[in-house]
């Protein structure tokens, strides 16, 4: 946009830009206007409480978890995954992701 010097137009070459400037200004109120919609907010599906209460002796267990306990809770990790990343849950008790996510998250917490 550059900068018009008012003061140096003719009063005729004034009025055509007030009329100009008035004339858009009708066209943009007359058009409808875009507003943007509220983004929405990422919502977790989050398991039942039989569910927490499961997944949380899972994590916490000191001992050795059953095959079909693992099983079950890599279903429901996969149910509710936004949930598990969210928590930063691991996706699997198989494998190093427990180990790892007790140390961090459970460092006095002893692998036997």
């Amino acid at each position: 946009m550059t900068e018009l010097d008012l003061r140096k137009l003719s009063k005729k070459a004034l009025l055509q830009l007030i009329s100009e400037a008035a004339n858009e200004l009708h066209r943009r109120e007359s058009s409808s206007s875009f507003v943007e919609p509220a983004a929405a907010e990422e919502t977790a599906l989050s398991p039942g409480q039989a569910d927490l209460v499961f997944i949380n002796n899972c994590l916490n267990a000191s001992d050795y978890v059953h095959a079909d306990a693992k099983d079950r809770y890599k279903q429901l990790a996969s149910k509710y995954s936004a949930w598990f990343a969210y928590k930063g849950y691991p996706r699997d008790l198989r494998g190093s992701d427990l180990k790892k996510w007790k140390q961090y998250f459970r460092p006095n917490t002893r692998e036997q």
